[in-house]
């Protein structure tokens, strides 16, 4: 994202100090971030996230098995 020059009025600079707002976080975003700051993480998605790695893990190997 680019930054919009200020505005000079030839005495005032408008808007040079402005910084748009940062973009809002998704769930999942949310999710790591508190997993990694060591905050309460519902057992239900750390259950999701290790059924959804393993199930991934075992469609590449039988990927890799079964392709000639």
């Amino acid at each position: 994202m680019t930054k919009n020059p200020p505005y000079n009025t030839g005495k005032v600079l408008i808007g040079c100090m402005y910084t748009p707002p940062p973009p809002t976080p998704t769930p999942e975003e949310l999710w790591v971030q508190s997993a990694l700051i060591g905050g309460k993480v519902n057992r239900e998605e750390i259950l999701t996230a290790v059924f959804s790695t393993a199930l991934i893990g075992v469609i590449v190997i039988l990927m890799n098995v079964y392709t000639p």
